[in-house]
């Protein structure tokens, strides 16, 4: 019985509903996780609550590209920068039980240090460029704006090379 078929029957009368008690669900996390497998987690709970409950995100899986599927199909794709960089936290859809996390294997790894903020190795997609990696790593800084230029160091198992790119190119140079 809802509450609208009761408000509807009972004329003059207000419904209140209240919920006594949250029922856990079974979730399976898969991927690049620490620690893959069936979990129990509090009804309710969200796929960050579920990928700490398993140990988080290992070596091996993407902060960038995690799925959270139910019945075989995609409910949404979960960017943790999105997150941990920018703050913009929208967890549209709650953890049912049968629901699967799975965290993709990493995308492109690019390590960043000297003149940003936050030295660290950086995930980016194929679209990606110089000035998405900088702004990960929280921009410039202060001491930096009197360069014209940021050297990125590219090294393969045959070769390495330097490339100078301007600071007004560095939104368009693909990495």
């Amino acid at each position: 019985i809802t509450k609208s078929f009761i408000e509807s029957t009972e004329i003059g009368t207000t419904a209140f509903v209240t919920l006594k008690k949250i029922r856990d669900v079974q979730v399976l996390l898969l991927g690049g996780v620490k620690s893959p497998g069936i979990y129990t987690i509090s009804g309710g709970s969200n796929p960050i609550f579920a990928l700490n409950a398993a140990g988080g995100i290992s070596e091996r899986g993407s902060f960038r590209k995690i799925d959270h599927r139910r019945d075989g199909e995609i409910v949404q794709t979960i960017d943790l920068y999105d997150i941990f960089v920018f703050g913009k936290y929208n967890m549209k859809h709650q953890m049912r039980s049968g629901d699967v996390i799975f965290v993709h294997p990493p995308q492109i790894q690019i390590p960043i240090s000297g003149g940003i903020y936050n030295p660290s190795i950086y995930e980016l997609n194929q679209s990606q460029s110089l000035g998405d990696l900088v702004s990960y790593a929280g921009g410039f800084k202060e001491g930096f704006y009197g360069f014209n230029t940021v050297s990125i160091k590219r090294a393969s198992l045959e070769n390495s090379s330097q490339v100078d790119v301007q600071l007004k190119d560095i939104s368009s140079f693909k990495m």
